[in-house]
């Protein structure tokens, strides 16, 4: 996105996702072990959409990547919650 051109319009993203870098760092001091195979599932669908991310060169696709992989990544909190 910065290299499209984007500007200031990635830094929500940016902030986004140092939040949720904070939020990792937080869970592995006070998170608990229960990890269910969905969580498993979420994780490694997760990671498969990010390695095809990493090889996009098309701003757009890009941000639906980004999307999917902050939806896959909310699944296992929105289940928790529930």
């Amino acid at each position: 996105m910065f290299a499209a051109g984007a500007g200031i319009g990635i830094a929500s993203l940016a902030i986004g996702a140092a939040l949720c870098g904070f939020i990792f760092f937080l869970s592995l001091r006070y998170g608990t072990q229960d990890i269910k195979i969905f969580d498993t599932v979420c994780l490694i669908a997760a990671l498969g959409v990010l390695g095809i991310y990493v090889f996009l060169r098309d701003p757009l696709f890009s941000i639906i990547a980004v999307t999917i992989i902050d939806f896959i990544g909310f699944m296992p909190t929105l289940r928790k919650a529930y």
